[in-house]
């Protein structure tokens, strides 16, 4: 059986998070890099550790990514069999051309 949800409990069960989907609307104003998009969430949301997932067709722009966030963040790198990443995916401050934020 499904459940319908209202308004009120969908909102009751993110309220926690809440305050960070406000800040993360903000944010994403697509005039930013994904990559300066995901320092200023994770700056506001309080992050001080951030993991790169990639596969390893990307392995040297997750080390730049890693340079540029480790500066700010305690960084951890891992492979994964994915064949992309968000990153790669979708960057609208670059026109969809995400090694522009790596630079």
């Amino acid at each position: 059986m499904t459940k319908h949800y209202s308004k009120a409990d969908i909102i009751e069960l993110y309220k926690d998070d809440l305050e960070v989907m406000v800040h993360a609307q903000a944010i994403n104003n697509g005039a930013r890099s994904r990559v300066d998009e995901i320092i200023a969430f994770s700056e506001v949301a309080g992050y001080r550790k951030i993991a790169i997932d990639h596969c390893v067709s990307v392995t040297r722009e997750a080390q730049k990514l890693e340079s540029i966030l480790s500066g700010k963040f305690e960084t951890e790198r891992v492979h994964s069999k994915a064949p992309s990443t968000t990153l790669i995916v979708k960057d609208e401050g670059n026109n969809n051309c995400p090694n522009k934020g790596l630079n």
